[in-house]
């Protein structure tokens, strides 16, 4: 008797063996559209896939690196908004306000006076109108402060500011810094500015400065022990700075205004903190400043090992706030390098006691014990990005994630079934055609949001198409998709079994007419099969032993 391997039912592309075989214990696929257009042209970039049946409809806000245009896109690809930014580039992150208005962060090559920098400078914050007419510009670029990655709009219009704060070998000697093991002769300490763009002032500030322990010079004022001061930041953890001068490395922020805290991602921690922005600046100055939470590394303030080491080089915190979602005031963000070809989003319980308004300690470390999910693309290699990225929880319950360096995103279901593939379509900051094959980093675009459509700010706008992303583009390669969304939804319900086969008969139960193929694992199409609606029984007892795909046309 004929002993099968399994038959995959794989319309997108061909997944591969390992990948199929590590992470799927069945082996079956059933995906609704094929990456070659119906008159041949290979699909690379912009919409690679689309199940218009589960998606959360919106447009997307994009920034890619090295050119000075902001896009809004729908989902086919097509634009439907941009602010040319006239010579402007990224200084990362961007949103939009409930009007409609552009804010984002740049770095503006004609600026000349002095300054400093490493990966994700800014140092400018402008605030544009939907006809791009600039509102307000506020500047952070000197020789001793320069804004940098990310930037917080706050309900009241106030925005919050991430600031590199440059200190000198004096003043990093005076707070306990070990000279005989590290070289740095300055660090950058990282603040959070509060700007009000109405008073054009800075209205709030906090500086991990003023948070500073260490155990190595009992001289000084902040000499203490570590491990007993988990809300305190050792100045001598510099296990991830691999002594450059960019000591924290913040690279993201959120607010939270229900509970008036403020999350950051130090990148070089590979920790989340959580600062209580509800106290003054000279409250944030003292003890009250300190960290209410940390939570990642243990590593950081000596309890724990590496091996009880959970985030990353992480990027894009952010508290889930909808009271409808089962992870409620819980924390997601984008765990950039687990290991090499492994990123993955990441769901945890900070355990907030809004009564004591504390984050509880257990054994001397912050909970939880352990995640409450991981999120990732069932081939995680399309996750894998060692900077940048994006993870958002959509309206839907769906999770719109974004790979910075290959710059590749896609849209999850809840039981991350795939419902959306996107490949942003330039190289080094120019549009390329569609069929362009891209290497990670050319189209590195630091992240990724999704607006739903009914988004007050889009009240009254023009958000007709005006032409796609990528050149020369399959103009009816999505509207195919659209134009046959119940076909597409009867797709999802195909099923195939017995898989393995055991006695060389597949039966194919399908609530659809339709024309399916079968394939090799090289890619040959080598027969053609007449699905009808109900069970269909296909004879298979001529094909050699071996893997098999099947492709619903």
């Amino acid at each position: 008797m004929i002993k099968w391997v399994g038959i995959f039912l794989m319309p997108t592309h061909f997944l591969s063996l390992y990948s199929c075989m590590t992470y799927f214990r069945m082996c079956i696929f059933l995906i609704s559209l094929s990456t070659v257009s119906l008159y041949g042209q290979a699909i690379t970039v912009g919409t690679l896939f689309f199940d218009t049946a589960n998606n959360q409809p919106g447009y997307n806000l994009l920034f890619p690196e090295r050119q000075s245009v902001v896009y809004l896109t729908d989902i086919c690809g097509q634009i439907v908004h941009r602010w040319d930014l006239e010579g402007l580039f990224p200084g990362k992150e961007l949103t939009l306000d409930d009007e409609g208005h552009l804010l984002v962060a740049l770095a503006d090559p004609t600026l000349t006076t002095p300054s400093f920098g490493a990966g994700g400078a800014g140092g400018v914050i402008e605030k544009r109108s939907w006809d791009n007419q600039p509102q307000w510009r506020f500047i952070v670029r000197d020789s001793i402060y320069r804004q940098h990655h990310d930037i917080e709009l706050m309900p009241n219009g106030n925005v919050l500011v991430i600031v590199w704060h440059r200190k000198f070998l004096p003043e990093l000697i005076e707070m306990g810094f070990d000279t005989n093991r590290f070289t740095q002769e300055e660090l950058w300490a990282d603040a959070v500015w509060e700007y009000d763009p109405h008073l054009d002032s800075i209205v709030w500030t906090w500086d991990a400065w003023d948070h500073i322990i260490q155990d190595y010079d009992s001289t000084k004022a902040n000499f203490g022990t570590i491990a007993d001061n988990q809300r305190r930041i050792d100045i001598n953890y510099q296990d991830w700075t691999f002594e450059k001068s960019d000591w924290l490395h913040i690279n993201g922020i959120d607010y939270n205004a229900e509970l008036d805290q403020i999350v950051l991602s130090p990148k070089n921690f590979n920790e989340l903190w959580i600062i209580d922005h509800s106290i003054s600046t000279q409250e944030a100055k003292g003890t009250q400043g300190d960290l209410m939470y940390r939570w990642g590394n243990p590593q950081a303030y000596k309890q724990g090992t590496k091996s009880e080491q959970v985030l990353f080089s992480q990027h894009d915190p952010s508290w889930i706030v909808d009271p409808q979602s089962a992870y409620y005031n819980q924390l997601l963000v984008y765990n950039n390098f687990i290991k090499v070809n492994l990123s993955l989003g990441e769901i945890f319980d900070p355990h907030y006691d809004p009564t004591s308004r504390t984050y509880p300690l257990s054994n001397g470390r912050f909970l939880p014990e352990a995640l409450t999910r991981s999120v990732s693309h069932p081939d995680t290699i399309k996750n894998y990005s060692t900077a940048g990225s994006s993870i958002q929880l959509l309206p839907n319950g769906n999770f719109l994630m974004h790979a910075a360096r290959p710059g590749f995103a896609f849209e999850l279901s809840d039981d991350e079934h795939v419902v959306w593939e996107y490949k942003v379509p330039f190289r080094n900051g120019f549009r390329v055609q569609q069929g362009t094959l891209l290497s990670p980093s050319q189209n590195f675009t630091f992240s990724m949001r999704r607006y739903p459509i009914d988004f007050v700010g889009f009240d009254g706008k023009d958000l007709s198409p005006k032409g796609f992303l990528e050149l020369n583009p399959d103009t009816l390669f999505c509207a195919d998709i659209i134009n046959h969304t119940q076909s597409v939804q009867g797709l999802f319900s195909v099923s195939l079994y017995p898989n393995p086969i055991q006695d060389g008969f597949l039966t194919v139960r399908s609530p659809i007419n339709a024309v399916a193929y079968l394939y090799d694992v090289a890619g040959r199409k080598i027969q053609k099969l007449t699905i009808s609606n109900g069970n269909n029984q296909i004879d298979l007892r001529q094909r050699s032993p071996g893997i098999y795909l099947i492709k619903f046309e």
